[in-house]
């Protein structure tokens, strides 16, 4: 048998190709996708301005699907079975190298990460979500996604990881903290729903005119209050709303450098500032003496190891109307016409969910 999936061949030029079904060994799974979105990160390897691009690839790692067939095996190390609907999630690891006993496996020296280091020339070809299947193998991440969680949220399940990884494993939120977010697009939509179910007392999410519709969002997810910093002093209205205290914990999730040093302002001193932005190899001018004199704790953020437990245990819950985050859907079989349009700009979107229609 044959399926269908979309290969990024060289910067800017992806096709749709056919690669054989393959047959699932004992350690195996083979997953048939229903649902994925299109990442924030994924215009970073169309245009190979990735550092992990290894062309061909095909992209897609927030993905959802349905067990197609698997290993025994597998069917123990997972929990789960034939039928069952899942989430993966991105990260393939060793599990003996220095970082994965130390529980850092997002940087296993062997890592593999679906629909983004892993070439379509190697193992079963099947490894990433802009397709109509993908083929796990050993030392993959899989979770069970409950009955009643429509695909469109639980597609988000290692965004909502992210953010676990940034508000509790690196910016340790307490229910004393006042968290800021700048950036409201998915990874900080995310990271607000983290902060919220971590008690963090206040919550500010900071983003421009633009972002209307994600800014709405995150009060309905819970923020406390929105700042529009194109039209606001956006350290003015922090101190105001803080009582010039500013925030415990701040976490740049937008990668935009000219806006670095007010990031930094935002933080009070003592604080922890949580990067998770990816900026595409650009340089920046960071304000490093303000984080000497105030003894910020400056921590990187990379993917969500140990984080999705938490996430899918949040989703699960059916508290938080994720599926809102997918502001549009397209049908696999246009997945080119859907990437061009999630880097459009459009202001009603969030996110552009791929559905395996053809």
């Amino acid at each position: 048998m044959k399926e269908k999936s979309w290969v990024v061949v060289e910067p800017e030029k992806m096709v749709l190709q056919e690669f054989d079904i393959p047959e699932v060994e004992k350690g195996g799974l083979l997953m048939r996708v229903t649902t994925t979105s299109i990442c924030g990160s994924d215009p970073k390897y169309y245009f190979g301005l990735h550092y992990r691009d290894k062309l061909p690839i095909m992209m897609g790692h927030e993905v959802v699907g349905v067990v197609e067939e698997i290993g025994e095996e597998a069917e123990k190390a997972y929990g789960v079975k034939k039928g069952d609907r899942i989430l993966i999630e991105p990260y393939r690891n060793c599990g003996h190298c220095d970082y994965c006993k130390a529980g850092y496996y997002n940087l296993c020296r062997d890592v593999h990460i679906w629909g983004c280091n892993v070439s379509a020339n190697e193992g079963k070809h099947l490894n990433g979500g802009y397709g109509q299947y993908m083929y796990l193998e050993p030392g993959s991440h899989v979770f069970k996604i409950a009955d009643n969680i429509p695909d469109n949220a639980a597609v988000f399940g290692s965004v909502v990881g992210n953010g676990f990884r940034m508000m509790k494993t690196k910016g340790k939120v307490k229910p004393t903290d006042t968290v800021i977010i700048w950036g409201p697009g998915a990874l900080g939509l995310c990271g607000l729903i983290a902060a919220k179910e971590l008690g963090a007392k206040k919550i500010i999410m900071i983003g421009l005119r633009k972002d209307e519709i994600r800014l709405k969002l995150a009060l309905e997810f819970g923020a406390d209050h929105i700042i529009y910093s194109d039209e606001q002093d956006a350290i003015a209205e922090i101190r105001r709303l803080t009582d010039g205290e500013m925030g415990n914990v701040v976490v740049e999730c937008t990668g935009f450098a000219p806006i670095y040093n007010d990031v930094i302002e935002s933080v009070r001193p003592t604080g922890r500032l949580v990067l998770i932005g990816l900026n595409g190899k650009q340089n920046n001018g960071m304000w490093t003496d303000k984080i000497i004199q105030r003894e910020i704790t400056v921590k990187g953020c990379l993917g969500q190891p140990h984080n999705c437990e938490d996430a899918m245990a949040t989703i699960n819950k059916g508290i938080y109307p994720l599926e809102k985050m997918a502001t549009h859907t397209f049908p696999m079989s246009k997945a080119d016409e859907a990437f061009k349009f999630s880097i459009s700009g459009d202001p009603s979107l969030i996110r552009v969910v791929l559905k395996n229609e053809w």
